[in-house]
């Protein structure tokens, strides 16, 4: 499965993101319980790219390093971007009517994460998640 770019506009396309992640969790060997922890993380960021970024790009890529394989996603919005990234990171903080917990959990359920966000610039988050077992 190649990389896949889906435009984040409206709920429905929250949904082709989960999909398109779950498919490609699968086709790259997954648990049930893994390939959950990717849809829990797709559909938070992409969630999060409607309601604090008015919109945005999530990118799901097959990953491989050295005997790894794994699945990438990326969020990227154009919005206000995130003024403290350490207190946005902190249960409990929002922004919104949500309970605060988010990209916490986005950062705890993968195995690698990034964001790098400016004021006035928009936001960029990337989550890795291996794949268990394959000699990593």
């Amino acid at each position: 499965m190649e990389t896949r770019q889906i435009k984040v506009k409206g709920e429905h396309d929250i949904w082709l993101a989960v999909g398109t992640g779950s498919g490609l969790a699968r086709a790259q060997g997954f648990s049930e319980a893994d390939r959950a922890r990717v849809e829990t993380v797709i559909s938070e960021l992409a969630h999060n790219l409607l309601l604090h970024g008015g919109g945005g790009q999530i990118t799901v890529s097959p990953v491989r390093e050295g005997n790894r394989r794994g699945i990438q996603v990326q969020a990227v919005d154009s919005g206000p971007g995130i003024r403290d990234v350490a207190e946005a990171l902190r249960d409990g903080y929002t922004t919104g009517n949500g309970l605060g917990i988010g990209l916490g959990v986005v950062k705890r359920m993968m195995d690698d994460f990034a964001i790098r966000s400016h004021p006035g610039w928009g936001t960029t988050i990337t989550a890795t998640k291996w794949v268990l077992g394959n000699g990593e």
